[in-house]
């Protein structure tokens, strides 16, 4: 290989297994241990990114919350004081017809 013009050192000095030659040296005890703290350290940048995505997801819903939501218990109700008012007017119409009418 040839040698980087930028660089201080030889390109051909970095092969594939010098790169971890320094995981083979170590003891056995040393990476059993590595591997729990790999695993923890993903699983906190899991998290961390599930906590990233639930407040942006958050956002969202209390945007839908403010507009279509909103509006449609608004109509909602507004359907149920039209059905109580609608009620209450044929209550009171048989009332009066049950009351003022002559019997036959």
């Amino acid at each position: 290989m040839q040698a980087c013009r930028a660089c201080a050192f030889d390109v051909s000095k970095l092969e594939y297994e010098d790169l971890f030659a320094w995981l083979t040296d170590l003891r056995l005890r040393w990476k059993v241990l590595f591997a729990p703290a790999f695993l923890i350290l993903v699983l906190i940048g899991v998290g961390a990114y599930a906590l990233y995505e639930q407040r942006a997801n958050q956002t969202a819903v209390d945007a839908l919350m403010i507009g279509p939501v909103r509006q449609a218990a608004t109509v909602a109700d507004l359907s149920m004081t039209a059905w109580t008012a609608q009620v209450d007017l044929y209550r009171l119409m048989a009332t009066v017809v049950t009351k003022c009418a002559p019997r036959l």
